[in-house]
C-alpha cells in the first residue's frame, strides 16, 4: 500500500494531496492545510482554473 505523506508537516494525507512543483520529477506532495497558500496564491492571481483543478498555461489570465 503507497502512502503519500506531507512534505513538510510529514502527516499521512488520506484524500487527496496537492502536488506543487515544476515538471514531472521535481515536486512536493502537501496537505490541504500546508497547500493552502499555494491555491490560495495561484486564485488571487487568476492562474488556477478551479474547475479541473489545473493551472491555466494558455488562456487569457483575470487582471485585478
Amino acid at each position: 500500500m503507497y502512502l503519500t505523506k506531507c512534505d513538510f508537516c510529514k502527516k499521512v494525507i488520506k484524500n487527496e494531496s496537492i502536488r506543487v512543483g515544476f515538471g514531472f520529477a521535481n515536486g512536493l506532495d502537501l496537505c490541504e492545510k500546508c497547500g493552502k497558500p499555494v491555491v490560495d496564491f495561484l486564485k488571487e492571481n487568476g492562474v488556477l482554473d478551479e474547475e479541473n483543478k489545473r493551472v491555466i498555461k494558455d488562456k487569457k489570465r483575470k487582471t485585478a
